[in-house]
């Protein structure tokens, strides 16, 4: 899953730069699904799924997650829509 690769390397890097300074770490992820398996608890889940979201789940990195609604190329009718 991408966002358990997105949860240790965020973890990785968050614990290199914070040896200089105090940082936040921000994750996002356009899958609604993923969200609901992280936010759900693991054990719902078939042992491949439940393994990597207890893995995630386990990270100090994430505390929460909320989906934001975003506006895809296809739902914009003219490029001045883009900037």
């Amino acid at each position: 899953m991408g966002a358990l690769l997105a949860a240790c390397l965020a973890k990785e890097v968050k614990k290199i730069i914070d040896q200089k300074c105090s940082t936040k770490a921000i994750l996002w992820t356009d899958s609604q699904i993923t969200l609901y398996w992280i936010k759900g608890p693991s054990h719902r889940w078939k042992p491949f799924v439940a393994n990597r979201v207890r893995e995630i789940q386990a990270s100090p990195i994430l505390t929460r997650g909320s989906t934001v609604q975003a506006r895809t190329t296809q739902q914009i009718s003219l490029p001045e829509e883009l900037v």
